[in-house]
């Protein structure tokens, strides 16, 4: 209230001033009127104006006065208009840094949650085909491994003629053969070795069994000389129980060659249950009756029961020399042993049925074969034995 009566008074004495100076046609200097005091104006101006001039002038100073508030007011009101605009701007432009920053965290966050499932999506495609080129890699090597192992079994096939395989006679191969036998099956061993992918069928283990059986030399085996053999036919012989379509006839030639590898060590109760067991499978297997018979003559010593089991043999196939030529060799002996001339004869005519139906192969054998040393050289049926 006080600044505003100040205001207010102030007016009055410039627009006093202002009336006098046209009331008084007399012109006075700019110097002059600014040295003049708004206090003595004042004084002076107001005993001289009646109560009309008081009045407009008082009008004209209030006009004044709310003019200049109104243009204060307006002016306040335009800066507080203003400050509240800059306000809003600035809160705007706050909260659209804070708009552009979360913003931009969420795109981050967006682009490295992207980067991360694109990182997982190759990595898992890159390891289905990792996965398949190794599939692939592995197929390759399994089927070029496959087929060298199915070539060097067609080998040891093909090096064995049906006579070997029929007599299972170490003495008959050629240090020639065993050392291809020993080539062959050493390649097969390291084939194993390098590789489970490789696929031995029974058939493909028994074959490798025989090449080892094939490589020992005859009356030079031990106890463990035929372990090897025998370690494979048993693998076939696991193949053959975990596989129900393999063939009776593979299975039984597995357990065959284990009795004979058992027999040739002189195992001779084991190689007993390998025949046996062969024979359960193929009944009619007539190599394993032969070598049966032979394994029990050698464990019980019994020459008669040789003969018992040889007769089974012969009466499967009566047309297989080696049967008849083993009971031949059991009816002579026997008859030396009980000193039985009907039984010396018996083994003589069961050595020439042998010698009939492979005149080559027993007179060969029968010429150093001790069991006949007894009438090789008093006996004027067998002189071809000595030449």
């Amino acid at each position: 209230m006080v600044t505003r009566n100040q205001v207010i008074l102030s007016l009055s004495a410039i627009l006093l001033s202002t009336s006098t100076a046209i009331a008084q046609p007399k012109q006075t200097t700019s110097s002059q009127k600014s040295q003049i005091s708004i206090k003595s104006l004042s004084a002076n101006s107001t005993a001289s104006l009646n109560p009309e001039q008081k009045m407009e002038i008082e009008d004209r100073v209030q006009d004044e006065v709310d003019r200049r508030f109104n243009d204060y007011k307006h002016m306040f009101g335009y800066i507080t208009i203003a400050n509240g605009f800059l306000l809003s701007m600035a809160v705007w432009l706050l909260g659209e840094r804070i708009k552009m920053a979360f913003l931009d965290k969420i795109t981050k966050q967006v682009e490295e949650e992207a980067t991360k499932q694109l990182e997982e999506k190759v990595k898992i495609e890159l390891a289905k085909q990792t996965d398949t080129l190794f599939c692939k890699i592995q197929k390759l090597e399994s089927d070029f491994l496959n087929e060298r192992k199915n070539k060097i079994i067609k080998e040891i096939q093909d090096s064995t003629p049906p006579s070997l395989r029929e007599s299972f006679e170490p003495k008959q191969v050629s240090n020639l053969q065993k050392q291809k036998f020993q080539k062959l099956t050493t390649l097969l061993d390291f084939l194993r070795c390098i590789s489970p992918l490789i696929n031995f069928t029974p058939a493909d283990y028994i074959m490798w069994g025989d090449g080892i059986y094939f490589t020992q030399k005859y009356n030079e085996a031990s106890i463990d000389t035929y372990d090897e053999a025998i370690d494979i036919y048993d693998k076939a012989i696991d193949a053959c129980n975990g596989d129900i379509k393999v063939d009776d006839n593979i299975c039984a030639s597995a357990w065959y060659g284990k009795g004979n590898a058992l027999r040739r060590s002189e195992r001779f109760k084991d190689a007993i249950e390998a025949y046996k067991k062969a024979i359960e499978i193929k009944p009619d297997h007539f190599l394993a009756r032969t070598n049966l018979a032979m394994a029990i003559w050698k464990f019980y010593n019994d020459y008669e029961k040789g003969i018992e089991y040889v007769d089974k043999a012969i009466k499967c196939n009566n047309k297989y020399f080696r049967a008849w030529y083993n009971k031949a060799c059991y009816k002579v002996k026997l008859g030396e042993i009980k000193k039985d001339p009907r039984k010396i004869k018996e083994g003589i005519q069961c050595l020439k049925k042998a010698i009939s139906l492979n005149p080559d192969k027993c007179k060969e054998l029968a010429k150093d074969d001790k069991d006949f040393d007894s009438f090789r050289d008093s006996n004027n049926e067998f002189k071809w034995l000595k030449s």
